[in-house]
């Protein structure tokens, strides 16, 4: 097993007790990948200033972001992976006894080429989150990279699988799906596990466009760092143009309240490829009826 290292520039103050990012991984060692330990602190959102961060404060969000371990791919086949009741980014979903191949295949183009973008347990969520949710089940997105539309439920598939099948094997693609399995766009690398969520402060942002009373506060160039710009739940949320959006883009049709930042998914981040051109991907959910729909900012 490998040992975490301290990091002196870890937000220590922030940090909160830990949220762990699920199990079942502990059996992947018998398919022989090589798991590396990434303790993600590189990843951190930076902080402010004494005084910048005092007049900010009111205007503060928390924001998990997460701690990740790398796995590669047994024999570096992508379709080898074994499929497990975890969270993770990336990789083979874990398949209930009601699925078949056919849950790769793109409700657009019809070829089987849905990938694996991010699979949350529910119940390993920071407990803020967690509240959003059902509470327990395994969510899944997965999505077509040849049609790209993340509006689009032909293309990008989400669902929530129900707690009893944690506890039941996956059903894993036969042998022949590699010859009809079709992703000309590419493949991740690496899978990467969330072993950890790390609570940390999010800002609104240089542009100030989103600021609740409207006024200027003054900031600086250090504020650009602002909103956080990688993988993360919660906060302001991040558009590609450098600006802020409103969390959750959008109020529930049904329910009438606000969206949350259910997860920010960004290009070449814990999700190993590129997403659209170098976009931020944001998972919204109503918290009363649990709706949940992903869209892309480029």
């Amino acid at each position: 097993d490998d040992d975490d290292e301290d990091d002196d520039d870890k937000p220590k103050k922030r940090a909160p007790p830990k949220s762990k990012g699920g199990k079942g991984n502990d059996d992947d060692d018998e398919d022989g990948d090589d798991d590396e330990d990434d303790d993600g602190d590189d990843d951190a959102p930076p902080k402010l200033d004494k005084k910048l961060e005092r007049q900010m404060k009111k205007y503060g969000r928390p924001i998990w972001w997460p701690k990740l371990k790398k796995r590669k791919f047994p024999e570096d086949d992508y379709l080898k992976d074994k499929p497990t009741w975890c969270t993770k980014f990336g990789g083979m979903p874990f398949m209930g006894p009601d699925d078949d191949e056919e849950l790769f295949r793109c409700g657009s183009c019809d070829d089987l080429n849905r990938v694996l973008i991010v699979q949350l347990d529910l119940e390993t969520l920071p407990k803020p989150v967690r509240q959003w949710t059902p509470g327990s089940g395994l969510l899944q997105v997965l999505h077509c990279f040849e049609c790209f539309e993340f509006d689009d439920e032909k293309t990008c598939f989400i669902r929530i699988l129900p707690p009893r099948l944690k506890d039941t094997p996956s059903k894993r693609v036969s042998d022949g799906f590699q010859d009809e399995f079709v992703s000309e766009y590419g493949l991740p690398d690496v899978r990467n596990d969330v072993v950890e969520w790390k609570e940390a402060v999010d800002y609104p942002g240089g542009s100030r466009v989103y600021l609740p009373d409207g006024e200027d506060h003054g900031c600086d160039d250090e504020i650009d760092d602002w909103p956080y710009h990688g993988d993360c739940m919660g906060g302001w949320g991040y558009g590609n143009n450098g600006s802020p959006i409103p969390p959750g883009h959008d109020q529930c049709n049904k329910c009438k309240v606000q969206k949350k930042i259910l997860l920010q998914i960004t290009s070449g981040g814990a999700f190993d490829m590129d997403i659209g051109d170098c976009g931020v991907v944001h998972l919204v959910i109503c918290p009363k009826c649990h709706e949940i729909s992903a869209s892309e900012d480029e």
